[in-house]
């Protein structure tokens, strides 16, 4: 089926408009990154076709879409063009106004998995949206653009922070364990200290959620490693909490990570 919907793609793409593209390379990005890993090639020539018909398609994209689009390109890990990212960064800039929290932080958390630094028109408008839409961020916009932001080893303007940590103190509370660790991880990537009335709320969510849920091991690993990082003393309360979830999830771990985690537990307590 995979190969008949290529070549039907490669005979048909020239009666694609923007929201056809969008669809397909979300699609795509959906299908290998699903539970059931599927992992479906995406031969050169689909690309380059497809490419061809983004541009040709440029000025009917809305911001939904183009969004859409850059989520997908950091899902599959392409690395994306010098053309295709002219076009992009265009067609964004000229519709930020219209972007909402979820297109702003999909944007982000693209650039961060392709360690691509944005250009700085677009991060000029993007800052700018980012301020005026914080009364529809949930925990996932906050929990995606802070993570974007760490892996670029870019330390956010002032004004992102103040409006991100607006938001957080609404919807911290409500954060699923891989937000709420990578949120710290984020923090301790940047080594930007919490603010204590956001870190208060932080182990408030993360002890309730460790009642609630298992922890992985990679969520436990990203939250000792930012306290070491940041010299964030947990509460005993919280020790305590990491340490059960820790005991069930060693059979997981690395030797590597086994060792890390209690150096870093070890090192704190002291």
């Amino acid at each position: 089926f995979v190969h008949l919907w290529f070549d039907g793609f490669a005979r048909e793409s020239r009666s694609c408009n923007s929201q056809d593209l969008a669809n397909c390379l979300w699609a795509l990005a959906k299908i290998n990154t699903s539970e059931e890993h599927v992992n479906v090639h995406i031969p050169d020539s689909f690309l380059q076709q497809w490419l061809e018909q983004f541009s040709a398609n440029a000025s009917s994209y809305n911001c939904q879409n183009l969004a859409s689009i850059m989520w997908a390109v950091g899902k599959l890990e392409l690395q994306p063009s010098r053309p295709f990212l002219n076009v992009w960064y265009a067609q964004f800039i000229e519709r930020m106004n219209e972007a909402n929290s979820q297109e702003l932080a999909n944007c982000m958390w693209a650039f961060g998995s392709l360690e691509l630094v944005p250009s700085i028109r677009f991060l000029e408008s993007w800052y700018n949206r980012f301020s005026c839409v914080e009364p529809e961020m949930i925990s996932q916009h906050l929990s995606n653009s802070l993570w974007g932001f760490a892996k670029l080893g870019l330390i956010p303007q002032d004004s992102f922070l103040e409006t991100w940590y607006a938001a957080a103190q609404r919807e911290t509370r409500r954060a699923s364990r891989e937000e709420l660790a990578n949120i710290l991880w984020a923090f301790g990537k940047l080594e930007l200290p919490p603010r204590e009335q956001f870190l208060k709320l932080w182990f408030d969510a993360s002890e309730k959620s460790m009642r609630c849920v298992t922890w992985n091991a990679q969520d436990l690993a990203n939250v000792i490693w930012a306290c070491g990082r940041l010299s964030i003393r947990p509460r005993r309360s919280f020790t305590a909490q990491w340490r059960s979830h820790f005991q069930r999830e060693l059979p997981e771990m690395s030797e590597e990570t086994r060792l890390m985690c209690a150096a870093e537990l070890q090192k704190l307590l002291s």
